[in-house]
């Protein structure tokens, strides 16, 4: 991994296990470009988390994609980071993930 992915998987698996979820190990993307997966259930749906060399986002099995999308966001790879997770935080507490609702 490189410095950004291991900041976000230490702050993503920080938000999961807020909730207890059971958590798999980040697992090498076989490919050509360093991708980093983990497969989390949330409400009996499997979600996948990826980690890019500088991007991240989750997709879910019914077919839902989740990124962060504010200018904002954008700034810095800090700022990416805490999007994403603020995000993920407030969706896994039953919140918006459109419109987060913690912090």
């Amino acid at each position: 991994m490189n410095q950004f992915q291991e900041a976000c998987s230490r702050r993503i698996d920080s938000v999961l296990s807020k909730y207890d979820l059971v958590q798999s190990a980040w697992i090498k993307n076989p490919g050509a470009r360093e991708t980093f997966y983990k497969d989390i259930t949330f409400e009996r749906v499997v979600h996948t988390i990826a980690l890019f060399p500088d991007f991240l986002n989750m997709t879910n099995t019914d077919g839902r994609f989740f990124e962060v999308f504010l200018r904002d966001e954008f700034r810095t790879q800090e700022s990416l980071i805490d999007g994403f997770t603020r995000r993920l935080d407030s969706y896994l507490s039953h919140g918006s993930w459109e419109e987060p609702t913690t912090a």
